[in-house]
């Protein structure tokens, strides 16, 4: 409601109230409409110069405080409520300069021709209203011939008396339809039918469309005629060009209420539940992600395909696709696995593979059964699970650490575990590098002085 009033009115306010201070749950929002921003009336909005539309501002042009104004419904008068500070005054607006304060209609530029059009509709159904209200018309050569009153049945007003087929002070006779009716003419009368019904035409729907393009075209962020009003003419690469150019208004628009509106109000909430103890404090209590609904897209299986190669190519991840639908990734994984859990469970107890309950999973069959399998023991002959591995880790061991050479630690594997040479010697390492000594430093001698 606050964005549709900005977008109508060109701008709008919310006041963050604490309705009782010692309840952090009480945080209210007060919406104030663009009229109610200060008084055009009120002498001060004119002759201070820190005072602009109901804004007080500072001598750096910063924003300090919000005059709020209240609305009488009997009276239709404004009178003074109180001023706002501006740290607690939520002022949403799209400026289009950087010295504007206060916000302009987004219709602003479409006023006019709509105004134009309305009007244009209006006159064009008139003339079609008449010409389909008259089937047709009495020519009569003789204009001086009074006709038989007799011959009309209805009279219309605002004809001059003493005219053909009237009478004094009642207008020009009519003549109502009846089926298979047998009308007598005087000597001389002709009847001409009226013309076929043409309007509106061709030229009058083409003013119509051109005159609903710059309406579109005089929108804010200027969203394409295709989108407003009508897609139906476009195809293929002008479509998608279209719904591309709409969605970076409507993604702007997403952007400017999120960090006017949504951040403050979510930061205001969090922080007082925080500060009350009645959430826990946490060092991203300040992140997060809006969900504003899925993307537009004019081909959905062309931009889905592209995304999924985008999301092989690591150029994107699994979260900012399922962003765009207005999940998380956390959520979708774990319904995914509750999914499977649930099949499995359904398989098992009817009999009846995974495979055929959905086509989308590969080898579920397989891979649940690798996952339920025991791992593999050793193999036989290697290390049997009766025999000690203690002797067999200290003479590794003392191989590592250069106590014992390689050869005798082998012979000592094949005596201890019988077990062949060929596969002792892949088991011991080699021996270590004997690293060199530095020789001890000699002290010098001591040569005693003479005097």
């Amino acid at each position: 409601m606050g964005f549709w009033s900005q977008l109508v009115d060109g701008d709008h306010g919310w006041n963050m109230l604490n309705v009782d201070p010692s309840d952090a749950r009480s945080v209210r929002i007060q919406p104030i409409e663009a009229d109610r921003i200060g008084n055009v009336l009120n002498p001060a909005e004119t002759t201070e110069k820190n005072k602009i539309g109901g804004i007080t501002i500072d001598d750096n042009g910063a924003p300090t405080e919000y005059s709020i104004y209240n609305r009488n419904r009997l009276t239709s008068q404004y009178t003074f409520d109180r001023d706002v500070p501006a740290a607690q005054f939520l002022h949403l607006m799209d400026p289009q300069r950087v010295d504007q304060y206060r916000g302009v209609t987004a219709l602003a530029t479409a006023i006019a021709p709509a105004r134009d059009l309305y009007e244009i509709y209006e006159a064009e159904k008139q003339a079609a209203k008449w010409q389909v209200g008259h089937a047709g018309f009495v020519r009569q050569a003789d204009p001086y011939n009074m006709s038989d009153p007799n011959a009309w049945n209805g009279v219309t007003g605002g004809a001059t008396p003493g005219s053909p087929g009237n009478t004094p002070n009642a207008g020009p006779g009519t003549i109502s339809m009846e089926i298979a009716k047998v009308l007598r003419l005087n000597q001389g009368d002709e009847v001409q039918f009226a013309p076929g019904t043409n309007r509106p035409n061709g030229a009058f729907l083409s003013l119509v469309q051109t005159m609903i393009r710059e309406i579109c075209a005089g929108t804010q962020n200027g969203y394409p005629y295709g989108f407003l009003h009508d897609i139906s003419e476009l195809g293929g690469h002008g479509s998608r060009i279209e719904v591309a150019q709409a969605m970076r208004g409507i993604v702007r628009n997403q952007n400017l209420i999120s960090r006017t509106w949504l951040n403050p109000v979510r930061n205001t909430v969090l922080g007082s539940a925080i500060a009350a103890g009645i959430l826990p404090s946490h060092p991203l209590w300040k992140k997060g992600r809006w969900a504003f609904g899925a993307t537009l897209t004019g081909d959905y299986g062309n931009d889905m395909a592209a995304r999924m190669q985008e999301l092989s190519a690591g150029i994107i991840n699994a979260s900012d696709i399922i962003a765009e639908r207005g999940s998380t990734f956390e959520k979708v994984v774990r319904k995914s696995a509750s999914e499977i859990t649930y099949m499995q469970q359904v398989a098992s107890e009817t009999g009846v593979p995974i495979e055929l309950l959905t086509n989308r999973l590969n080898n579920p069959s397989q891979l649940l059964a690798a996952m339920n399998e025991p791992p593999p023991s050793p193999p036989a002959g290697l290390v049997e699970a009766q025999v000690d591995a203690k002797p067999l880790l200290e003479i590794l061991k003392q191989v590592g650490e250069g106590k014992m050479d390689r050869a005798s630690a082998v012979a000592s594997i094949i005596q201890l575990y019988g077990l062949k040479k060929s596969e002792v010697e892949k088991m011991v390492p080699d021996e270590p590098t004997p690293q060199p000594v530095a020789p001890a430093p000699t002290m010098p001698s001591k040569t005693p002085k003479v005097k």
